[in-house]
This record gives C-alpha cells, sequence and structure tokens, in this order.
C-alpha cells in the first residue's frame, strides 16, 4: 500500500495553523472581554471601562434633603464624590452613608470652599422623600452638614443610575434592592473618571486632591 508521506505532512501542518489560529483568536477574545485578564467579573469591567474612557454625567434635576432642586451642571467647577443608596437599606447603604459622612469631614476646607461635593443619591426617589432622606442623615452624618444627600426625579432617575453611571439595581427577596456599593469620581469637567472601593477612604480622598 502506497502511502503519501508529504500529503499526510501537509495535511497536519495545515491543522496545527489552523488550530494555533483559532487559540490565538479565542485568546484575543478573552483578553478583550476581561480587559486583558484583570477583570472577571461585570462590578470590575465597568470600573476598568470608567478608567479608560471617561463618561459625561447628563444633566438632570435633584432635589436636597432640605427640598432644594439643583441640576448636576450645577456642579461643574468642583470635584463630586457620589454614591448609590435607598434609605431604608438596613445594610450596605448604611455603611455608605457613613463612609460618605467620614470623607466629607476629611475634605471639610474643600467642601466648604466649594471645590468638593460629597453626594449620595437614591435610586428608589418615590420612596425617599425629604423626610426619609433627613431621617438618613440624622441617623448618620457626623459631618456637619457637608455630606448631602439627594434624588432624581422619578423620571430621570434611570438616565443618572443606570446609563451614566452604569448602577445595575436588583430587587431582592426582602423588599429592597441589591446594586453597586462604591464611590464614584466626577472631574471638575462633569465626568465620570473613576469608581473606586469604599473601604480605601485614603485612596479615595488622594484621587480626589489630585483632580483639584
Amino acid at each position: 500500500m502506497k502511502i503519501n508521506v508529504g500529503n499526510s505532512i501537509f495535511q497536519k501542518t495545515v491543522a496545527t495553523i489552523v488550530c494555533a489560529g483559532v487559540l490565538a483568536s479565542a485568546f484575543a477574545v478573552s483578553a478583550s472581554a476581561t480587559k486583558n485578564f484583570s477583570c472577571f467579573t461585570s462590578e470590575c469591567w465597568r470600573k476598568a471601562d470608567i478608567a479608560s474612557h471617561p463618561r459625561l454625567v447628563k444633566n438632570v434635576a435633584l432635589q436636597s434633603a432640605q427640598g432644594e432642586i439643583s441640576h448636576f451642571r450645577d456642579f461643574r467647577g468642583s470635584v463630586l464624590v457620589v454614591n448609590f443608596m435607598y434609605t431604608h437599606c438596613a445594610t450596605i447603604c448604611n455603611n455608605l452613608g457613613a463612609v460618605s459622612s467620614q470623607l466629607a469631614t476629611r475634605l471639610a476646607s474643600e467642601i466648604k470652599q466649594g471645590k468638593v461635593k460629597v453626594i449620595s443619591i437614591s435610586f428608589d426617589p418615590t420612596r425617599d422623600d425629604v423626610a426619609n432622606m433627613q431621617a438618613y442623615i440624622k441617623r448618620l452624618d457626623h459631618s456637619q452638614g457637608l455630606w448631602q444627600v439627594a434624588r432624581p426625579s422619578p423620571a430621570s432617575a434611570n438616565t443618572i443610575i443606570k446609563r451614566d453611571f452604569g448602577i445595575v439595581v436588583i430587587k431582592n427577596d426582602f423588599g429592597g434592592f441589591d446594586h453597586n456599593a462604591a464611590l464614584h469620581i466626577v472631574d471638575k469637567a462633569g465626568y465620570l473618571v473613576s469608581i473606586l472601593e469604599f473601604v480605601n477612604l485614603n485612596e479615595v480622598e488622594k484621587n480626589v486632591r489630585r483632580l483639584l
């Protein structure tokens, strides 16, 4: 029986090249999807995406815990530290509020000069009225009013929360919500430039001061 050795070697070579190409393509896709293998969760990807592609925060109206109406464009010229919460949350939102109060205390001088604002924004604006926002502040604030709490109108909540900041909010089995818990830094031009862990206030403060 005659065996075509040359043809067999050629077929194996082609198969090897094709296999290598498939592996290289899979590697490239995986690297892209995981930010060069540094991200394997949606939250990590969200942070990495904002770090490489700062996002302009659209102008929406906010009502403060004092009942005053302002707009995001009014904050231009100040560095913002923003987190998202709902006032009847009994767990992580209390931590976010306490951390925001601590950060506002650290940045007291800059806040009084109008250079910085620390704001917690409710993603449950229908229930989080002025009275509930005030109660939330009273329970957690030790900054003597430097930390702000506000809510968007129900109509504009999705714009700022989901589209601009990329917050994911999911109803849980306990009548509350599961959601991203982080501190978002917006620069003086109104761009969301970084998303940081709320447990590391030193890093957050350093990033804020770098933008002043």
